[in-house]
């Protein structure tokens, strides 16, 4: 099976579409085959980790390309999911408990936009002689953790934050809440270009990014 990778909305729609339908066709094809439930389970979640990377490394390389002061906006819960999907977000249930992550291997998303700040800590921390133990700011760094996609958003420490994940080491990050999208799984599914209301066949509008409607779609397939 031979996918094409894709990104934001584009010129190359098409072959965007086409990259989709083989990655959902691929976690089709994961949900016929005969198996144990745990053995599917991780086979889905690892697939979904391969979006993930690719959004998280995606986003990042994209504010070290942009010019001086040009990063891009910041990722939000509404340029994830649509407004329709947004105005019951008084179903989302906060989940009081702590949970720690592991940067190297739990993504996040953070938008580093201050060149100074860029520069002053990429390659900062580490384990390394030479480096700096990264050390968590509870004043300054905020994650908003959805977990149901395996995904957290960044509203605090942006910087900092980056230099770590680039790090790639065993950086733990202690979390006291986390937040459950699960209910959204009943009424909308993600068709490879635009979230649909399941229950009417409506369709709705598309995420600001297509990568985000794979792993929202996969997300789905998990909690079947």
């Amino acid at each position: 099976m031979k996918m094409k990778w894709f990104g934001r909305r584009s010129k190359c729609e098409g072959s965007e579409r086409e990259a989709i339908e083989n990655v959902l066709a691929f976690a089709e094809a994961i949900i016929e085959r005969n198996m144990e439930p745990k053995e599917r389970l991780n086979k889905l979640i690892d697939l979904r980790r391969v979006f993930l990377r690719k959004f998280q490394a995606d986003h990042i390389a994209a504010c070290y390309c942009s010019g001086t002061h040009q990063a891009p906006e910041p990722i939000e819960v509404k340029s994830l999911l649509c407004q329709e999907m947004l105005l019951e977000e008084n179903q989302v249930k906060k989940i009081s408990e702590k949970i720690s992550l592991d940067l190297a291997q739990d993504v996040v998303l953070p938008t580093p936009w201050h060149p100074k700040r860029m520069i002053d800590n990429i390659g900062k921390f580490g384990s390394d002689p030479l480096k700096t133990q990264w050390v968590q700011d509870t004043n300054n760094h905020f994650v908003y953790w959805m977990s149901t996609f395996g995904i957290g958003i960044v509203d605090g420490g942006n910087h900092s934050l980056t230099a770590a994940i680039i790090a790639n080491e065993q950086i733990k990050f202690t979390l006291k809440h986390q937040y459950d999208y699960s209910f959204l799984f009943e009424s909308y599914h993600f068709n490879g270009s635009v979230y649909v209301d399941s229950k009417t066949g409506r369709h709705l509008s598309a995420p600001r990014f297509l990568v985000f409607g794979v792993i929202y779609e996969l997300s789905r397939l998990i909690n079947l």
